[in-house]
């Protein structure tokens, strides 16, 4: 079940930019950066689902050092230091720390930081994830795609397992928050499924006992409560079911704007099917069910497919430009459609049967997906 996300940012106002240390509290950021051209570092404070710069400075071609001052409070803060046209890297300071930051503009990810703990394990966490993005996008080349999906699945798992390891030898640390909202793109989640929710949980609560009037501690609260909600309706509604129980139901907006219910297709064989219009692994995706489709269309077979693009508008010009034959819909970043149906990665399907009581199949695709569609469609 996906999980609804947020990003971490915030605004804040300019006294907070200090010339001098006011203040024993206060954090200094030396950054010392190569740049291969003149350019402009950025520096923004980031709090729960906001962010604002703070202060910026101009960098020459070749080597330069600036210092930034901060007033800190007794919660740790992320910030960023954007190199224009070039990345960002996350810092997370605590009161009173002289925090050394060296990259080199071209090469931003190999970057060094010290006198902060936590930016140090932020960047372990940020280097990590760098480097699983880089294999995960790699699986777009793999000719077979369920060899692909295979591997997708073995690396996030991967990364489940590196990162709850990490949060649970320092289940205190602010970082943690940046674990749990990591994301390879729009829709694919590290920590995206119902089962994450007592790790998530971990955090939220570690959270809310150091710092309970911050807003990384309610904002993490809401998250774990719209989840448990969710549960519970589904619990329910498999209760009032009974032995007649129906499979979740969905109901989300077509291209012309009505909405189109799972539940309208009852009588046909379903493939529910999660995707992204600009996800490589998708598109192939799409090519082989349209083949399939038009073969076994006629005996009975729907697809209702549910795109999770973040851009509503994105999302209609793709209908547009690949005029789909099936029941196409727009999820977005819909929790509800995402944790109702456990959507860790994309893409994902389900094969429901004609009452719409019974998951045939999870994952179909290709020769699976048709030898599925043989036995069922009798």
């Amino acid at each position: 079940m996906k999980l609804s996300k947020i990003g971490l940012f915030a605004p804040i106002p300019m006294m907070l930019v200090l010339g001098s240390c006011a203040h024993k509290s206060d954090v200094r950021i030396a950054v010392r950066i190569d740049s291969a051209e003149s350019t402009t570092l950025y520096l923004s404070r980031l709090d729960f689902g906001r962010s604002s710069i703070i202060d910026s400075a101009r960098v020459r071609q070749g080597h330069s050092v600036k210092h930034f001052w901060v007033a800190q409070g007794a919660e740790p803060t992320f910030y960023t230091v954007t190199v224009a046209g070039h990345g960002s890297v996350t810092l997370l300071a605590k009161e009173a720390e002289r925090i050394e930051l060296s990259l080199n503009a071209e090469r931003i990810n190999g970057y060094s930081v010290s006198g902060s703990p936590e930016s140090e394990r932020v960047r372990l966490m940020a280097v990590n994830f760098a480097q699983s993005r880089q294999r995960v996008d790699s699986l777009s080349r793999i000719a077979d795609p369920l060899a692909a999906d295979q591997q997708l699945t073995q690396e996030l798992e991967r990364q489940r397992r590196f990162y709850s390891d990490m949060i649970m030898q320092e289940p205190m640390s602010k970082a943690n928050v940046m674990a749990i909202y990591l994301k390879y793109d729009e829709g694919l989640y590290l920590f995206g499924s119902s089962d994450d929710l007592p790790i998530i949980k971990t955090v939220a609560s570690a959270m809310n006992a150091l710092y309970p009037e911050s807003d990384y501690s309610q904002g993490m609260l809401n998250d774990v409560k719209r989840i448990e909600r969710m549960l519970s309706r589904m619990k329910l509604r498999q209760v009032m079911d009974g032995l007649e129980q129906q499979l979740p139901e969905l109901s989300l907006e077509q291209p012309n704007g009505q909405e189109r219910q799972l539940s309208s297709l009852k009588g046909k064989v379903v493939l529910l099917d999660f995707w992204h219009t600009q996800n490589p692994a998708c598109l192939m995706e799409n090519r082989e069910l349209l083949s399939i489709y038009r073969q076994y269309a006629a005996q009975g077979l729907e697809v209702y497919q549910v795109s999770i693009d973040s851009s509503r508008t994105q999302w209609a010009q793709a209908m547009d430009e690949h005029q789909l034959p099936w029941v196409s819909v727009w999820g977005g970043q819909n929790a509800a459609a995402l944790m109702t149906y456990n959507v860790s990665k994309i893409p994902s399907n389900y094969l429901i049967d004609r009452e719409q009581t019974t998951i045939l199949g999870k994952d179909l695709y290709g020769d699976k997906l048709r030898k599925a569609l043989k036995s069922h469609l009798k």
